[in-house]
């Protein structure tokens, strides 16, 4: 087959290597003047993972000369959607306890009655990871607005603590 994904991905590290330069084509250590590595340089030029220059002679295929690659052929050898992804996701971790703590000492904050509060820390040590994260986005996100203790307790359960 003309399309080598090994000779593709040799280029493209080659490339990432010296980046933001361009090499010549003759300067790849898998340089091999065929019809087949020219064919390689192309469909990747063609799928935007590199950029270079070219050639045609009258009756001839082209030729490239010297290629570059281009930020979206960084993104895909690292596997990600690049730039957007880098301001797309920021986790953020923490330990369960210190969490805890700090929605317990808010709401003791709020004089809040200290065994009702004991009580949904207790609930709040049971929960599942992903249960656990809704209750803390909802916290940041309505916390604020709750005008009452019953709003705020509405965040920590589906059923009624009280």
């Amino acid at each position: 087959m003309i399309l080598d994904r090994r000779l593709q991905f040799e280029i493209l590290t080659s490339l990432e290597d010296v980046y933001p330069d361009s090499l010549l084509v003759t300067s790849f250590s898998c340089y091999k003047e065929t019809r087949k590595f020219m064919a390689n340089l192309f469909y990747l030029k063609d799928h935007g993972l590199i950029d270079g220059g070219y050639y045609r002679e009258p009756g001839l295929a082209p030729s490239m000369v010297d290629v570059q690659i281009t930020v979206a052929g960084l993104d895909f050898l690292k596997g990600d959607d690049g730039f957007p992804a880098i301001i797309a996701s920021r986790k953020i971790s923490c330990d369960l306890l210190d969490v805890t703590h700090a929605i317990e000492a808010g709401l003791l904050e709020k004089e809040w009655d200290k065994e009702l509060v004991e009580k949904l820390n207790t609930s709040l040590l049971q929960l599942e990871q992903e249960q656990l994260r809704e209750i803390i986005l909802a916290l940041i996100k309505e916390g604020g607005k709750a005008k009452k203790n019953q709003d705020l307790l509405q965040l920590f359960c589906k059923e009624d603590v009280v």
